[in-house]
């Protein structure tokens, strides 16, 4: 895994795990929703990286889970 991706994730997981943002759970953060978000974290665009880290942010703490199994992949299977 890039540095620059595992950085964005730890950037990420901390500010799910300090609250940084809460809304009502919706259909990004549905399991498959936040995997899917993870995996963009790694997409080319910036502009689509940028989307997910701010749905991931937005979602808050049922995210953790998803970042924190991204972060610990040591392959970075999640990368587009």
């Amino acid at each position: 895994m890039s540095k620059q991706i595992a950085t964005w994730l730890a950037l990420i997981a901390a500010l799910v795990a300090m609250g940084a943002a809460r809304v009502d759970p919706d259909e990004s953060a549905s399991k498959d929703g936040m995997d899917r978000l993870v995996r963009q974290l790694g997409h080319r665009s910036f502009a689509k990286r940028e989307e997910a880290s701010r749905e991931l942010m937005a979602i808050g703490e049922p995210a953790r889970a998803a970042l924190t199994k991204a972060a610990a992949d040591p392959d970075g299977s999640f990368r587009t």
